[in-house]
């Protein structure tokens, strides 16, 4: 029997596989955004009326031979490039699932080329379920030169949907209310966030563009990070065909997990058993929150799980994406996420200890198991048999991730994300430390200071009090120098005083004894004169007479000096028994005082 030829495509069962592709409208314009950002677009919009919506790029747009290219099945329109594509499908079933199995139109402009357009009528197609040169090339007429170049200047593609509400309202979503996604890997803002491109909306409602926040995570500046870690996990391969994971530890000597009862980390450096076959990017992180960590004000944080600043920017808390406990915690942002050429694809949805549910109690396992963010990035020349897209499980529609990676691999990742955990919560620690010693030191500081302070103020006091009482010692000094002073006036005055009063009291005893001699003389005189008038009388008479009245005065006088000499002395003595007189030298001060 001869040899009967066989083998080929069934275009029924290809169309009708469409619908199995797991593309849906979110991951359809996805697709067709990446094709646009592979042609080095900068710009892709989404132009919505009640006829049309297009999506535009000023690309490079493609020549005859790749608009061709591009509705081949399976062709590998991007082979020996750094892009987004992986097995030539993609555009296909894009296009169908976007356009509700309705025609859809490119327009597309290259730099050496003209303007061509290709029609793709899903309609017909489906209806017949034929494939093979159902897309109609051709060269666009004057109308549609003109209406392309009202959009694009230079070089790129329109590709033209007849409206319908379904693309409309994901595309609403995607730009307006992208927190209602559940699933971060159907997210436009996150899958294209590593590229510069921007990426807008116009509407009839909202003529201006509207453009796409993206959420980038990782596209800061440094500082606004608690810290970012960065490794390199090398893919080395045993000559038995076996894989291992690495990371480099000192020069030319690698660790990696290995299992054999229990998995442990072991190390090697021997390199003629291994070739390096490829390299994964591994970054972990946290951007700063103060209400989480203040580095003005270091607290040790809680193990509250709340979205921090940033992610609360582009999630919500707790909806679809919440864990199996309900925390307001988006799973989808803590598990590691993988990123091919820079577009992100889905993430790592199991690691082997690590888990959210369980961080509850402390705060470092709930910052490791919820709060950090992970990126485990490569880049591949895109192939449909590269090893590199078959260890991370890259599917067909690339959109779609078998996130079951090696076990070793995980192994590694998982490590990798405690240690980036343990620096930022160390550091947490240091700063704390560092604050309360600042404020002992402070402390300690302000003590000195206030006792240095107090002992200054002290003896400032102090010699402002013996300033003052030297002051008033010299003042009192002076006020009793005064006084004695004035004492020693008024004594001396005192002292003339009673020596003029002796002197007056003597002038005036010596006057009283010249009065009473001068009495005295007079009384004689009158006796004497009566005397002689009694001589005259009579002799006799008058002798007697005279006798009796000399006899009887002398007498009087007498007694009146006894009684005045009596008295005086008894004053005298009275005086001195006072003054307690003692030494008969003081009988010149006791008299003084007497004669006061």
């Amino acid at each position: 029997m001869a040899a009967i030829q066989s083998g080929s495509i069934n275009e029924a069962g290809f169309i009708r596989g469409m619908k199995r592709k797991g593309f849906n409208n979110n991951r359809a314009i996805s697709e067709l955004i990446q094709n646009s950002i592979d042609a080095s677009s900068d710009n892709v919009t989404f132009e919505i009326s009640k006829e049309n919506i297009k999506l535009i790029d000023n690309g490079k747009g493609m020549d005859l031979g790749g608009l061709q290219n591009m509705w081949d099945a399976y062709r590998e329109n991007h082979k020996d490039q750094e892009s987004g594509g992986v097995s030539g499908l993609g555009s296909k079933p894009s296009t169908y699932v976007a356009s509700q199995q309705t025609q859809v139109i490119i327009y597309t402009k290259s730099p050496d080329d003209k303007y061509y357009k290709a029609v793709v009528p899903w309609d017909e197609i489906v209806k017949r379920l034929e494939y093979s040169n159902m897309i109609q090339i051709s060269l666009m007429d004057e109308t549609e030169i003109k209406d392309f170049c009202s959009y694009i200047k230079a070089t790129g593609t329109i590709i033209n949907f007849k409206y319908n509400h379904d693309l409309y309202g994901c595309i609403i979503e995607q730009f307006n209310r992208a927190s209602d996604i559940a699933d971060i890997s159907q997210r436009i803002d996150w899958i294209f966030a590593k590229f510069p491109s921007e990426i807008s909306l116009i509407t009839d409602e909202y003529p201006e563009p509207k453009i796409l926040n993206k959420y980038n995570y990782f596209g800061g500046h440094p500082n606004d990070y608690y810290l970012i870690h960065e490794r390199d996990i090398i893919i080395f391969e045993h000559r038995n065909g076996t894989l291992e994971f690495g990371i480099l530890i000192s020069e030319n000597r690698y660790e990696y997990f290995k299992k054999n009862k229990i998995w442990t980390k072991k190390s090697f450096d021997n390199w003629r058993e291994y070739k390096i076959i490829g390299n994964i990017g591994f970054k972990c992180g946290l951007r700063k929150d103060d209400k989480y960590f203040d580095y003005s004000n270091p607290i040790i944080p809680g193990a509250s799980k709340r979205l921090l600043e940033y992610d609360s920017n582009f999630f919500k808390e707790g909806g679809p994406n919440s864990d199996v406990n309900g925390d307001d915690i988006k799973l989808s942002l803590w598990q590691p996420h993988i990123s091919r050429n820079s577009q992100n694809i889905g993430v790592i949805d199991r690691l082997p200890n690590l888990n959210p549910a369980s961080a509850r109690a402390a705060g470092q396992q709930c910052l490791v198991c919820n709060h950090i963010r992970t990126d485990i990035n490569y880049n591949v020349i895109s192939t449909q048999d590269n090893i590199m897209d078959e260890i991370m499980g890259i599917q067909e529609n690339k959109n779609q991730l078998n996130s079951n990676l090696p076990p070793s691999l995980l192994r590694m990742i998982e490590f990798l994300m405690k240690e980036t955990g343990t620096l930022i919560w160390k550091d947490f620690e240091r700063r704390v430390k560092e604050k309360y010693e600042k404020e002992r030191v402070k402390a300690e500081e302000a003590k000195a200071k206030a006792g240095e302070e107090a002992k200054a103020k002290a003896e400032e006091a102090k010699a402002k009090a013996e300033e003052e009482a030297k002051a008033k010692a010299e003042e009192a000094k002076a006020k009793a120098e005064e006084a004695k002073g004035n004492e020693k006036e008024s004594k001396e005055e005192s002292e003339e005083e009673s020596e003029e009063d002796s002197e007056e009291e003597h002038v005036k005893e010596s006057k009283e004894e010249s009065e009473e001699e001068s009495e005295e003389d007079s009384e004689e005189e009158h006796v004497k004169e009566s005397k002689e008038e009694s001589e005259e009388e009579s002799e006799e008479d008058s002798e007697e007479e005279s006798e009796e009245d000399s006899e009887k005065y002398s007498e009087d006088k007498y007694k009146d000096a006894v009684s005045e000499y009596s008295t005086r002395t008894l004053e005298f003595i009275n005086v001195m028994s006072k003054m307690k007189v003692e030494d008969p030298n003081s009988f010149e001060q006791a008299l003084k005082e007497f004669i006061k």
